[in-house]
């Protein structure tokens, strides 16, 4: 599998400085963002980025690093940026285990991201605060897209630091362990913040972020009462996904059905709402 990957220009938004790159691999194009916020790195991208992410460290200088979730395109580089610049790594109980045990990836994966996550140790939070250079952060439990995964909030600017709850107004792949129903609760609880401003971890910094997250919102809750309807009327997952999401095969071919959309269905249709 051929994988370009791009190092994109460093931006500035407000406080926050942002590392970005995009890596294109079977005509899908990924994007990554890393977010510098008051000494605190957010997230430190796929191991394809090392250098990039090195050199971003080296310039900003920051003082600890939170994971958002596990997975190796914002875990990649945390394990060898805790050991060249000694800088603490936080994240949540659950991802702390899965880092700490260490987790097998698909070869797809370890093709387009660059390598494996190495099992290291970082600090768990166990509280729902996570102290930064100037102040605190609120962590919020968000699963869905994982079962670890954290958003971080700072309810003075009403910024978000979503890792990959939102992704996209309308999302249509998803891997084994997303479920929608989950999905639709951190979104519901999400929305009840006063959130002016996203920063996500894929679309980069997202402006009326509160209209975006509600988007995806009714997006799931729409492809749900679909997806039910079309069960009760005897259609099989394969043609729901048909009729509903993405029947883009050459992807679900390349990742050995491992990225596809009938995981969305299966979801709704297996898990409790």
């Amino acid at each position: 599998m051929f994988v370009q990957h791009t190092i994109l220009p460093d931006l500035t938004y407000g406080v926050v400085k942002v590392a970005r790159g995009k890596i294109k691999a079977a005509g899908q194009t990924f994007q990554y963002h890393c977010y510098m916020y008051e000494g605190l790195l957010i997230d430190t991208g796929p191991p394809r980025a090392e250098k990039h992410v090195e050199a971003f460290i080296q310039k900003e200088k920051p003082e600890q690093v939170f994971l958002t979730h596990y997975h190796e395109d914002h875990s990649g580089n945390a394990a060898s940026l805790k050991q060249k610049f000694q800088l603490p790594v936080y994240c949540g109980t659950q991802t702390y285990s899965y880092l700490k045990q260490g987790f097998s990836m698909p070869l797809y994966r370890r093709l387009v991201w660059g390598g494996t996550v190495p099992p290291f140790s970082p600090n768990p939070v166990t509280g729902n605060i996570l102290k930064h250079k100037y102040g605190t952060l609120s962590t919020i439990h968000t699963p869905g897209h994982s079962h670890d995964h954290h958003c971080l909030y700072d309810p003075e600017r009403k910024w978000l630091f979503s890792g990959d709850l939102f992704l996209a107004r309308k999302v249509r792949f998803g891997m084994k362990e997303d479920s929608v129903p989950q999905m639709i609760q951190s979104l519901q609880n999400i929305l009840s913040y006063d959130i002016d401003v996203v920063f996500c971890g894929h679309a980069g910094i997202i402006e009326n972020g509160k209209d975006a997250l509600h988007a995806k919102l009714e997006f799931l809750l729409q492809l749900s009462k679909d997806t039910i309807k079309l069960h009760q009327e005897g259609y099989s997952v394969q043609e729901i996904t048909h009729q509903l999401l993405s029947r883009n095969k050459k992807i679900r071919w390349l990742t050995g059905n491992d990225f596809s959309p009938h995981f969305f269905i299966r979801s709704i249709l297996n898990e409790p709402f």
